[in-house]
């Protein structure tokens, strides 16, 4: 199963925030799980919802600290909505609010 992940930001991801925990325990079921943040996608002129996201390793990791340093080192690669079969927004609009 190809999962899509939409977080508010890569950058500031926990590696214990849940979101990282489920994404991790499918990519190591053997499920495709692409990361990515809502500023990565577009809207294409051929009507296709697409962007740049992370696909996650399938390894097992020790520490939430090691998944991070392993994330940041994958590259982004293109995806298109459509090719997914769960597109999972895991986006939190509080966190980005100016209050």
């Amino acid at each position: 199963m190809k999962l899509g992940v939409v977080m508010n930001s890569l950058n500031v991801a926990k590696g214990d925030s849940t979101t990282l925990r489920v994404s991790t325990n499918a990519a190591q079921r053997g499920h495709e799980v692409f990361i990515s943040s809502a500023r990565e996608f577009s809207y294409e002129v051929d009507e296709v919802v697409g962007g740049f996201a992370k696909r996650l390793p399938t390894k097992a990791f020790a520490s939430p600290e090691e998944l991070l340093a392993a994330l940041d080192e994958v590259p982004m690669e293109p995806i298109v909505v459509d090719e997914l079969d769960v597109l999972w927004l895991r986006t939190n609009p509080a966190s980005q609010a100016a209050w």
